[in-house]
C-alpha cells in the first residue's frame, strides 16, 4: 500500500492546521514507515520549529532512499537549521 503525501506540505490529505497536518503525516508513517515520502513530516515540523525531530525525519528519508537528491537536500537544510554555526554535518548532504 502506497501513501501519497504531498511533498511541499507533508500532508496526506487537506488539513486545516499544522497540528492536523502533523497528525496526518504521523498516520502516513505508521501505515508505511518504509516510504521515504511519508517522512515529509519534517516539512510540517519545521514550520512548528521542532528542528531536532525534523533532522530525525530527514535522516529517515535519506536512509530509506539514499539515491534521492531531495532527501539529501532536505537533510542538509534541516541540519543547517538545527545546528546553526555547526554546518559540518550538513555539507555532505
Amino acid at each position: 500500500m502506497k501513501v501519497n503525501v504531498t511533498p511541499s506540505t507533508g500532508m496526506c490529505s487537506p488539513a486545516r492546521s499544522l497540528a492536523e497536518a502533523v497528525a496526518h503525516s504521523r498516520r502516513a508513517l505508521a501505515i508505511e514507515p518504509g516510504d521515504a515520502d511519508a517522512h515529509n513530516l519534517g516539512v510540517v515540523l519545521a514550520r512548528q520549529g521542532q528542528l531536532d525531530e525534523v533532522v530525525q525525519q530527514c535522516w529517515g528519508a535519506s536512509n530509506i532512499n539514499p539515491g534521492a537528491p531531495d532527501a539529501h537536500n532536505n537533510l542538509g537544510s534541516a541540519l543547517a537549521l538545527a545546528r546553526q554555526g555547526h554546518l559540518g554535518g550538513a555539507v555532505p548532504h
